[in-house]
């Protein structure tokens, strides 16, 4: 929400400097978050939330979750990227998993839980994407 603020602070600030005041109306504020929220995506036109992510925006479903058992929880917060690794990465093509370091590597069962939860997340990450735009479905 940060960065919406801001980008609307900068929109406005364009508008006031003199010499700009036609402006007023014609910059843009771009929303970076389109919040979506219960079940609105199921009631519209199936192009408006594939044109927004195809805009740029992040799609937000704060009432969606992705439910994370017992012996995932341990993943959150905790020490798992390499220090040279930005993120952790699942590749669903091959079903490896990239970015832990040596140490986890070696812990066959705490890998092979992290890459099980990894799976299912990119399974209902697709099948989301699949849901919201038609034109991915086979593609995704």
């Amino acid at each position: 929400m940060t960065t919406s603020v801001t980008a609307a602070v900068s929109a406005r600030a364009v508008s006031s400097i003199p010499g700009n005041e036609d402006l007023a109306g014609v910059v843009s504020v771009f929303e970076p978050i389109r919040y979506v929220n219960g079940d609105e995506w199921r009631n519209q036109s199936p192009t408006v939330l594939q044109e927004s992510l195809e805009s740029g925006q992040v799609l937000f479903f704060p009432e969606m979750s992705f439910e994370l058992n017992e012996s995932e929880q341990v993943f959150v917060g905790g020490d798992y990227a390499h220090p040279q690794s930005k993120n952790i990465s699942y590749l669903r093509q091959t079903g490896r998993v990239r970015g832990v370091p040596d140490e986890l590597a070696a812990r066959e069962n705490e890998l092979q839980s992290m890459t099980e939860m990894l799976s299912r997340f990119s399974q209902f990450a697709q099948q989301l994407l699949c849901q919201i735009c038609d034109s991915y479905k086979g593609k995704a």
